[in-house]
């Protein structure tokens, strides 16, 4: 059975697959056939052969999709997604297959029962849209053809984001989710209130320089003051990725079948920290078979049991001091 098939099984409740071992093929298959991860791989020492446990499988830094065209095989790009950065260089993600990214961004939120066919959906994504690119205005727009809504995004026009949401609230019973960055949405409740249990309320990315960055809970506290019967959650997901995470009732993100997080040491981001301790997230990505599914990212978090984790920030330049363990093939 191909690996595709192995991942797309891990969503069933009685998947003869695990984690583990899919994780394991997967490892096996990049370290063979992606050169970037071979090098690296190669610089550390570690041999294929001696990884076991998808908890010990080496973790490559983030910053290599800026530097490289991340491929597992030779194979032709559908898409390339760019990253939202303002500055600097712009993470380049290619994507071998937009059908498969579909599936499984369509699979992970379906697991928390926002089935997409079955709602409305308008995204407030001004950066997003006016950086280009962008995995997030894909995924929107995918879900949008699916739940067959027209023109779903809005950039700075308020007002009529607040008219569509009435007026849809008002001549349909399906739920609407309004898929905001968080800067956006925050500048929105300060200007509209509605109160409908029909309006879910999906906050992502930061504050865009504009003032401090806000906790999840004070973006909460806001969101809540303006839409106080609304289901309000947050999306957990970057350009390197093709698999994303959801803030469930917990309070905390919750891991995907094709999507777990490792805590790494900061002093020593090659080993795991104890659960609970607050490190560098660590990503295993399945969904990311093409490319490269084993990351080491630039958030800090803990993981709080074997199914979720927590966001507490990105790392500074100070925090970085125990990076010089990773390589970076040029």
């Amino acid at each position: 059975m191909e690996l595709k098939e192995q991942i797309l099984h891990l969503f069933d409740d009685d998947s003869a697959f695990s984690f583990e071992d899919v994780a394991i093929s997967v490892f096996k298959y990049q370290s063979q056939h992606n050169p970037t991860y071979k090098a690296y791989l190669k610089a550390l020492g570690v041999l294929p052969e001696s990884v076991t446990s998808f908890s010990n499988i080496p973790l490559a830094p983030i910053s290599l999709f800026k530097k490289h065209t991340i491929k597992t095989g030779e194979w032709i790009t559908s898409k390339r997604f760019l990253s939202s950065g303002t500055t600097g260089e712009r993470s380049a993600h290619s994507i071998l297959d937009t059908a498969w990214y579909n599936l499984i961004a369509k699979r992970i939120i379906e697991q928390h029962r926002l089935i997409v066919s079955d709602i409305h959906i308008l995204a407030l994504l001004p950066s997003y849209l006016e950086n280009g690119d962008s995995s997030l205005v894909h995924m929107v727009t995918h879900f949008a053809e699916l739940s067959e809504t027209k023109d779903p995004f809005y950039l700075y026009d308020h007002a009529s984001l607040y008219n569509r949401l009435s007026s849809i609230l008002e001549s349909s019973d399906k739920p609407v989710l309004l898929l905001g960055v968080t800067f956006a949405l925050i500048d929105f409740a300060e200007q509209y209130q509605i109160d409908s249990n029909r309006l879910k309320i999906c906050f992502t990315g930061g504050m865009k320089n504009r003032g401090k960055e806000m906790t999840q809970n004070e973006v909460l506290g806001l969101l809540s003051s303006a839409f106080p019967s609304s289901y309000l959650f947050s999306e957990y997901g970057m350009t390197e990725l093709q698999s994303q995470a959801y803030l469930d009732s917990s309070g905390f993100y919750k891991m995907s079948p094709s999507f777990k997080v490792l805590i790494k040491e900061v002093n020593d981001p090659l080993s795991n920290a104890k659960q609970g301790k607050t490190g560098m997230i660590g990503l295993i990505d399945l969904a990311n078979v093409d490319t490269l599914s084993f990351i080491l990212s630039e958030d800090l978090g803990r993981q709080v049991d074997k199914s979720h984790f927590e966001i507490q920030g990105r790392l500074t330049g100070s925090d970085l001091r125990g990076c010089n363990l990773l390589y970076r093939p040029t």
